[in-house]
């Protein structure tokens, strides 16, 4: 569907429309808060769906039920295993992964390193968001500062937004591209990724570099990073630039 649909509105209808003609084998509601996703699922023409609930035992026994991520494997899980004991053998769920090939990693480093050196630790930041998300010019020049001192030596590149803006004025070598693999291919050859609750976040997540989310109004429990050393910073108090300094220095070690 369409992001706007009342400017793509033939577009939309037709989504809907295609969902009534096509038989699916299995339909999974990968977001159970989205009304649509639900309606959409329950009018898919399709033997197993499965709306994204979780039980009480599930929640129970997997704190971390609530993350956006997580949440539809472990509603998957147990609608393919209904029995008692899921909540005692379910394995933990697998990180995201953009499942780059070789060829599109050493695509990533090729274009990194026409715009910087690698042979340094380096550092990805993206300081863009959408609305509250995104931080003000004097975080990010605060936090420029804090890497400058702490890491010199390494690199700083920064991913730009499809709307092509910089909260640091393009203070730092950037890259542009509108090519979603392309983007997660080069920081895939990153260090660390330094970036506000975003696509542009989970990107680099699903890209499996250490990330270093930054919060201020979302919940980092249901859209905070995990795994390979994620981390995820409040924004709103006082030390968050120093807290980010430390979660990398914690990362390049």
């Amino acid at each position: 569907l369409p992001a706007r649909p009342f400017i793509y509105l033939p577009q939309y209808l037709w989504g809907w429309i295609r969902l009534l003609f096509r038989r699916y084998d299995l339909v999974i509601n990968a977001a159970h808060h989205s009304s649509s996703g639900r309606l959409s699922t329950r009018i898919a023409r399709a033997r197993f769906k499965t709306y994204g609930d979780l039980p009480d035992d599930v929640k129970a026994s997997h704190p971390d039920h609530c993350h956006n991520a997580k949440r539809p494997v472990y509603s998957l899980r147990r609608y393919l295993r209904s029995t008692t004991d899921f909540s005692r053998m379910s394995p933990p769920v697998p990180l995201l992964d953009l499942r780059l090939t070789i060829l599109e990693r050493e695509h990533g480093r090729n274009l990194l390193e026409a715009i910087i050196p690698v042979s340094n630790p380096v550092i990805g930041i993206f300081t863009y968001a959408t609305r509250e998300k995104c931080l003000s010019r004097e975080w990010w020049q605060r936090m420029l500062s804090a890497l400058h001192t702490r890491f010199g030596t390494s690199g700083i590149v920064e991913i730009l937004p499809v709307q092509n803006v910089s909260q640091l004025d393009f203070a730092v070598p950037a890259f542009y591209s509108r090519n979603v693999r392309e983007i997660g291919a080069l920081i895939a050859n990153t260090n660390v990724f330094i970036g506000a609750d975003s696509g542009m976040m989970h990107l680099a997540v699903a890209a499996q570099t250490p990330v270093v989310g930054l919060f201020s109004v979302t919940d980092p429990s249901v859209f905070g990073p995990y795994g390979n050393g994620s981390v995820a910073i409040d924004t709103n108090q006082k030390t968050s630039v120093a807290d980010c300094i430390a979660a990398v220095d914690t990362i390049l070690r």
